[in-house]
């Protein structure tokens, strides 16, 4: 059913919404790692797990943002999806679904007091310990601000302050349209 239809899983938890299309969670591949039939997918249990990055970590993560002139907006957020089914003998086989075919969102909010204007991107944190841009966009829901970010991959994902200026634009018509991109 998960495959078949058209609609989306939302998990929400700490005022962040995890969205993922249906067919993404890949049931029937996840079903065959396991040597799991068709009948039996009820088998098959999945996890989305959203939490906040600890405090030994955000202190890394702003660390590598302030070296590359830029400020976190808010802690770091992790995404990840597992798919678990228990075996005859009682034991737990887990399979990590961490990439898509299309963009998952994940909808977090900006803290009360932060400007909207303040936020350059969204990024996704690398296992080599970079980050880079994600599509990201601002959006406004009942008054509050929050940052939709949408990725192909499960991660570490927060936004950034990054301003950069252009000194050869000064006074142009242009010039905050060009320093905002």
């Amino acid at each position: 059913t998960l495959e078949e239809n058209t609609f989306d899983v939302s998990v929400n938890r700490n005022n962040v919404e995890y969205v993922i299309p249906a067919e993404e969670f890949r049931i029937s591949s996840v079903a065959e790692a396991f040597g799991i039939t068709e009948s039996n997918l009820n088998d098959i249990t999945v996890e989305v797990n959203i939490s906040l990055a600890d405090e030994h970590i955000v202190e890394e993560y702003n660390a590598l943002a302030n070296a590359n002139n830029s400020q976190l907006v808010f802690p770091p957020v992790s995404f990840e999806v597992v798919a678990k089914t228990t075996n005859a003998d009682g034991t737990t086989t887990e399979v990590t679904i961490n990439e898509f075919d299309q963009y998952v969102e994940r909808v977090m909010e900006i803290p009360a007091g932060t400007d909207p204007d303040k936020i350059t991107t969204g990024i996704v944190f690398n296992p080599d310990g970079t980050y880079r841009h994600v599509p990201t966009q601002i959006i406004v829901i009942d008054g509050i601000y929050y940052a939709k970010v949408k990725s192909l991959t499960n991660s570490t994902y927060s936004v950034i302050y990054n301003p950069v200026t252009f000194t050869d634009i000064t006074g142009h018509w242009a010039m905050d349209a060009i320093n905002d991109m």
